[in-house]
């Protein structure tokens, strides 16, 4: 009866992350999110670094 009840739970975990995953984006999202954010504020950095060096 235990060994059942393992089995069941396991089954009820798979199927619990399965729908979890089915809801996330596929990796092209996560890079495109990357360069959105990255990119200005790498511009934003240089920008500083460029009215920094200016002052001195």
């Amino acid at each position: 009866m235990l060994a059942a009840n393992i089995g069941y739970v396991m089954y009820r975990v798979m199927k619990m992350w399965k729908t979890i995953v089915s809801y996330l984006p596929e990796w092209q999202v996560y890079i495109q999110a990357f360069i959105v954010f990255f990119i200005p504020y790498l511009i934003s950095k240089l920008f500083n670094r460029l009215r920094n060096s200016k002052d001195e």
